[in-house]
């Protein structure tokens, strides 16, 4: 009977601990942040390709400079953004980036009000606002 008892008790800490395994794993995802990069220039034509722009943010990186035209950290609005972009006429891809945690805490922030806008004015107004952090 003891040896019963046991098994039972290892068994429910067993599927504890699997149960938290797993939901940390999934939390794992969740921290992706998407870059909408629409070049990667040296410093002369980083300087050319900006004046195009109204709106991005960039990183330097070996003296190269990627221009984002968009972040989320969403994958629900992936393709609304993308969407926006296209129809602006910009020919863009997606990469994950690292961002600060507090840049994190803004664009998740940003993403919620997002998830909730369809027209293209507003989508706009919200990605200017994460574009507005400058340099990542």
């Amino acid at each position: 009977m003891k040896n019963i008892k046991i098994i039972i008790l290892s068994i429910i800490i067993s599927f504890f601990i699997g149960f938290y395994i797993i939901k940390k794993y999934k939390n794992i995802d969740k921290d992706i942040t998407y870059g909408f990069v629409y070049g990667e220039y040296d410093k002369e034509n980083f300087d050319k390709e900006t004046l195009k722009l109204s709106n991005y943010i960039y990183r330097i990186n070996n003296n190269k400079y990627t221009i984002y035209l968009g972040i989320t950290r969403s994958e629900k609005n992936i393709e609304k953004i993308k969407g926006f972009l296209e129809k602006k006429g910009y020919s863009i891809s997606v990469r994950d980036i690292k961002v600060d945690n507090e840049f994190k805490n803004f664009i998740d922030h940003c993403d919620k009000l997002l998830e909730k806008v369809n027209e293209d004015k507003m989508v706009e107004k919200i990605e200017n606002e994460i574009l507005e952090y400058g340099v990542i």
